[in-house]
């Protein structure tokens, strides 16, 4: 009878021999698929962009939307269509075993996969609208909606993560500027106010004139 087996997980080697992190071969290609966002600094804004080591899936989600209504003869006619908000999902992967792509990224926290759970968090508490890159578009105003992250023995030493960005659709408001001057209603002169003559005050007088005409 066999025992019980033990499985033990330990952490990746920290390179003993001095050797660099490994670098996919395709990374000296720029990136296809990014997250840009513009941030903040002590120096004033800048621009910071988001790499990531795998692209596991991108969903692109375009829909329109048609409004219909029912006539007399129950036939539903079709007045009107409009563009729901761009649905993007992207799921991505990064591994502790690999270096990064630019020098000084996902340094926050004690490894790299956690550095870019964090980042992403970051980015959708701050409700900043990003541009978002892929192989097939490129999307503005897109702010992370969802972000789900199964953590298992698999992603021990990585991370395997979705995140669902949705949209914000720009509205223009428009200003008329109606006058330079300052109101002077108030200021303004007013003529004698005349009492308006209303049905009652029509019926009245005709009255009183019928009646002078009776008492002659």
């Amino acid at each position: 009878m066999v025992g019980p087996i033990t499985v033990t997980l330990e952490p990746p080697p920290q390179n003993p021999q001095g050797e660099s992190p490994w670098r996919p071969p395709q990374w000296r290609d720029p990136m296809q698929t990014y997250i840009k966002a513009s941030i903040k600094t002590s120096k004033g804004p800048a621009t910071e962009t988001f790499y990531f080591d795998a692209i596991l899936r991108v969903e692109h989600n375009s829909e329109l939307r048609v409004t219909d209504h029912p006539v007399q003869d129950g036939t539903n006619i079709v007045d009107h269509a409009y563009m729901l908000p761009l649905h993007l999902v992207l799921e991505i992967g990064m591994s502790d075993v690999m270096d990064v792509y630019t020098k000084g990224s996902n340094t926050q926290a004690s490894t790299k996969s956690i550095s870019a759970y964090q980042e992403l968090l970051k980015l959708q508490q701050d409700r900043l609208p990003l541009e978002v890159g892929t192989r097939l578009n490129t999307y503005q105003n897109m702010i992370i909606e969802r972000i789900s992250a199964p953590d298992d023995h698999r992603t021990q030493f990585g991370l395997r993560c979705t995140v669902i960005l949705r949209q914000i659709i720009m509205a223009v408001v428009g200003q008329a500027k109606v006058s330079v001057l300052p109101h002077k209603t108030d200021s303004t002169d007013r003529s004698i106010v005349q009492p308006a003559r209303t049905r009652l005050t029509l019926a009245a007088e005709i009255e009183n004139s019928l009646s002078g005409l009776w008492n002659k």
